[in-house]
């Protein structure tokens, strides 16, 4: 019998919410959505504070980088999400388009509800990161992006649970709650931008 860990665990890491986020930014700038300043801000912010942050908080802490622990979840993702909230702040303030605007709210609210439930129950940050990024694209009319990215959230998903790191209904409760609240922060984004 084949041991599909390693792949598991490459899938894991390919996907994982920050490296999902680099990619859409990118897609955004390329395709002159953003410009480099809301590029630069989305890259810092979703990107590389979070790895920064998640990277040195699980060395100092001794465990794994993806958090399996509910527990120590709870002060990464914290800081993560005001990271978030000052990146939304930001993209408001500065005037830098519905694109930029929208990626930004759409992050701070699911941040913010992951976060919430991570107080009192596990859901899969791995499929909050890549659903609710692809359904912001889809919304965009990126279709050939999201189709993808919902496809590689399934596998990832698949790869999560074969891990053993989350059981069915933690992927499906960040597959509803990212697709979900994405769309609301797309209402909110175009009846305030």
């Amino acid at each position: 019998m084949r041991d599909w860990r390693p792949a598991a665990t490459a899938l894991s890491i390919i996907f994982a919410a920050p490296f999902v986020a680099l990619y859409v930014v990118l897609s955004l700038l390329v395709g002159g959505e953003i410009g480099a300043w809301a590029a630069a801000l989305s890259i810092a912010a979703y990107t590389v504070i979070p790895v920064a942050v998640t990277g040195l908080i699980a060395l100092k802490k001794g465990v794994e980088w993806d958090y399996p622990e509910r527990g120590s979840r709870v002060l990464p993702l914290a800081l993560i999400e005001l990271c978030y909230a000052a990146a939304f702040a930001a993209a408001c303030l500065a005037g830098l388009g519905f694109h930029a605007v929208f990626l930004a709210a759409s992050y701070m609210i699911n941040g913010a509800a992951a976060w919430i439930i991570t107080l009192r129950y596990k859901i899969s940050l791995h499929v909050v990161g890549i659903a609710g990024p692809a359904t912001y694209m889809l919304l965009i009319g990126h279709v050939h992006e999201a189709l993808a990215l919902y496809v590689f959230s399934a596998l990832v998903a698949a790869a999560r649970h074969h891990l053993g790191k989350h059981d069915a209904y933690q992927l499906i409760l960040g597959y509803v709650l990212s697709v979900t609240l994405t769309y609301i922060a797309y209402l909110f984004t175009i009846s305030y931008c």
